[in-house]
């Protein structure tokens, strides 16, 4: 995380653990009151968005911005991505649709998420598999992209050039 996204998350963290606090103390006034999950969720959101696409924030009056076009792991993955010859496919997982909107439109290619129709999914699937190449083996690359939330504040990406079934 370089300083200016720094910046961005630790406003969310204190935010979160300023409103964790002011539950606590709730709970503590109040023996009927329970801090709901879905609002511990909604919180933790925030961090997530702060650590992974700050660009979210930006216009929210009081929030720092980040006004770089590209974190470090949108850099540490389009080079990467540079590597990959054009007769090779990669195919990008995420698990946070803001990253996908990010890069679909950074990398001008089709965006899948969980609200693509199933026929558009499965239209873009079959083109990717069999119509930009049809007569020939393609290597694929896949880039999975990873957040180990349970460690902490740590990505991984990991690149796969094979992969075998058995």
């Amino acid at each position: 995380m370089d300083e200016e996204q720094k910046t961005v998350y630790d406003y969310w963290f204190n935010n979160f653990v300023e409103w964790y606090r002011s539950q606590l103390e709730k709970e503590e006034r109040d023996e009927d009151y329970t801090i709901k999950n879905a609002a511990i969720l909604g919180q933790l959101w925030k961090l997530r968005q702060a650590a992974t696409c700050p660009h979210v924030f930006a216009g929210e009056l009081g929030v720092p911005s980040y006004h770089k076009t590209h974190t470090n792991k949108t850099k540490a993955l389009l080079k990467i991505l540079e590597q990959i010859i054009e007769t090779e496919k990669s195919v990008i997982f995420t698990g946070y649709n803001p990253n996908a909107h990010l890069l679909a439109k950074l990398l001008n290619t089709v965006e899948l998420i969980g609200s693509t129709p199933i026929a558009h999914r499965n239209q873009a699937i079959e083109k990717f598999q069999k119509e930009e190449y049809p007569k020939e083996i393609i290597l694929k690359r896949i880039i999975i992209l990873q957040n180990l939330e349970d460690f902490g504040n740590i990505w991984n990406i990991t690149y796969f050039t094979q992969s075998f079934n058995t």
